[in-house]
């Protein structure tokens, strides 16, 4: 570990800041501590902020309804983490790149609704993971990434309908590489 961070600590509220950044806040670290109670629906840069790390505790809720242009991509990338995400609001999130790429991640999981935002880049968020979930509900009219989504997953599960029919250059390479999906 680049860290050796792994105590409490303090409680975070960004509710009178805007544009919060926690790129790489506890990446290659051995943190695994309890940030349920954190707000931080002012967060708009996630990326890299578990990557490496140990983490798999109860983590805080996400609501992007508020703000724009968020960026989850890779923040769980490697680590421990398969904890319930289900209630998270991610409808402003434009970069799911690699979020859960090489984690035990199986759990349940937000719901991906692209209607209010547009070049959404899904690529990798399940490379070799155990994800097996339904996401049949997902809307990914809007996504443009979807390439190597599945790799090397146990990804055999109900999904989500597409129609890249209003955006140009949807990429879909190697989606389900590796994978059971049948």
């Amino acid at each position: 570990y680049e860290s050796s961070f792994n105590n409490s600590i303090f409680n975070l509220n960004t509710s009178n800041v805007s544009n919060v950044n926690m790129d790489h806040m506890f990446a290659n670290s051995p943190f695994n501590q309890d940030v349920s109670n954190w707000y931080v629906n002012n967060v708009t840069q996630f990326r890299h902020m578990f990557e490496y790390s140990s983490f798999n505790n109860s983590i805080f809720n996400v609501d992007t309804s508020d703000v724009s242009n968020v960026s989850m991509g890779y923040m769980f990338g490697d680590s421990s983490f398969n904890q319930n995400v289900s209630n998270w609001n991610v409808k402003n999130v434009r970069n799911f790149q690699g979020i859960f790429v090489r984690t035990p991640f199986n759990n349940s999981i937000f719901d991906v609704d692209t209607r209010d935002v547009s070049n959404v880049n899904i690529q990798g968020m399940f490379i070799r993971t155990p994800f097996n979930q339904d996401i049949s509900n997902w809307y990914v009219n809007n996504v443009t990434g979807f390439g190597w989504l599945f790799q090397n997953s146990s990804f055999n599960n109900s999904i989500f309908h597409v129609d890249t029919s209003k955006v140009s250059n949807a990429y879909m390479n190697r989606m389900f590489i590796g994978s059971p999906f049948n």
